[in-house]
């Protein structure tokens, strides 16, 4: 997933792949803090070390109202 030497980094690709991605972790025994398929528009913050997925958790997506008056 990412260099030992990458700091930060944001991803963006198709939901179906998404899902892949996370199923994958749970199967390699990465703590998931959320569900397995999420929403469109949903984020997965990573955590890392030396380069390696150590946990994983959902952000479910915001909704318009959640932005009212702030655009």
């Amino acid at each position: 997933m990412a260099g030992p030497t990458l700091q930060t980094a944001a991803l963006c690709t198709h939901g179906e792949l998404i899902g892949q991605l996370v199923r994958q972790l749970a199967a390699d025994g990465v703590p998931l803090e959320g569900p397995l398929d999420g929403d469109k528009g949903s984020t997965w913050v990573l955590d890392t070390a030396d380069g390696v997925v150590t946990a994983a958790r959902y952000l479910a997506p915001l909704r318009l109202t959640d932005l009212a008056g702030h655009y």
